[in-house]
């Protein structure tokens, strides 16, 4: 019997999970939101029932909730379907304050159920090639994103924070010892706008735009034996060796725009016949939710994991909690 999905949320993040959740043998079986024709709109796609109360969603009895909604929304919708007994995958950032992250943490452990925040980066293919680099020495992640059109400062600010989370999710999953360690130094030269630089096991810097162009995702990371360079946007990743003659530098350049086209060609064909338009890796995820929740492997992200990547969120913060 396939699990049963409820669908919070019908804006853009709503269908991409909608997409996932059928390529994950998932069945929506309701969609909420306080728009009832956007709930209607989606629900005509992925299935179910339209409504504008998650409270009369959860009478349905769900395996799993996804929480596609602002991060305001968050505690009550989230708290609600744990307390409901179902799992919870939930955008980023998964609340606004860390300690209202702690007190879900809490519930999702008391009742046995994982807690899955939307970082999906870290579940890309490129991801089977870090082993390949040795020792971990340095991580770099920079995003320029679209979005902060139109918003207030505080908006832009907040938007900025949230996509940082990616970088930070990116850190604990890969540098030795993950975020525990590192210290901070953060700069903000606009709203929208952070530059945040930790000290401890290896380098890592993080940058988050609304403002730089083009856009972009990408992530680099510095080994012993070589290095990773990953286009987050598109899903895949290059590895560059450790030569250091006069003719390995000098093939350098070249090596790297063969080994990206190269790579870009590949993983295009892959998507296309994995059914994978948008978002990569977040197929990959909610996969792994759903094989949790039938019994079938380990929870995508420990609670532990999760407030680990809170605890740097806050350092992040421009604002307080």
């Amino acid at each position: 019997m396939s699990a049963r999905a409820i669908l919070v949320g019908a804006g853009l993040m709503g269908r991409w999970h909608a997409h996932a959740i059928g390529k994950a043998g998932g069945r929506v079986v309701a969609v909420v939101d306080s728009d009832l024709s956007a709930a209607m709109a989606l629900s005509d796609l992925a299935g179910g029932v339209a409504l504008t109360s998650l409270a009369d969603a959860l009478d349905r009895h769900a395996t799993v909730v996804h929480v596609c909604t602002p991060s305001a929304a968050h505690v009550d919708q989230v708290s609600s379907a744990l307390e409901a007994g179902a799992h919870v995958v939930v955008e980023k950032p998964v609340t606004d304050a860390r300690r209202d992250t702690r007190a879900l943490c809490d519930l999702a452990d008391a009742r046995g159920l994982s807690l899955t925040p939307v970082l999906q980066f870290g579940w890309q293919p490129w991801t089977e090639r870090v082993p390949d680099l040795g020792e971990l020495t340095s991580l770099r992640h920079d995003i320029c994103s679209v979005g902060g059109e139109g918003l207030s400062e505080h908006a832009r600010t907040h938007l900025a924070w949230g996509i940082a989370w990616h970088g930070l999710g990116l850190a604990q999953q890969f540098l030795p010892g993950g975020l525990s360690g590192i210290d901070w130094s953060v700069s903000r030269p606009a709203a929208g706008e952070i530059v945040a630089l930790g000290s401890g096991p290896g380098p890592v810097s993080l940058s988050v735009s609304l403002r730089g162009r083009p856009p972009r995702n990408e992530l680099v990371l510095v080994g012993t034996r070589a290095t990773l360079r990953a286009d987050l946007f598109h899903g895949f990743g290059t590895v560059e060796g450790s030569g250091a003659s006069r003719t390995d530098k000098a093939l350098r350049p070249f090596r790297q725009a063969t080994g990206a086209l190269a790579g870009a060609a590949t993983n295009l064909g892959r998507r296309a016949l994995s059914g994978e338009p948008a978002f990569p890796g977040l197929n990959a995820l909610i996969e792994a939710v759903y094989r949790h929740a039938a019994g079938d492997g380990p929870p995508p992200m420990s609670t532990a994991t999760l407030l680990a990547i809170a605890d740097a969120a806050d350092a992040l913060r421009g604002e307080p909690a």
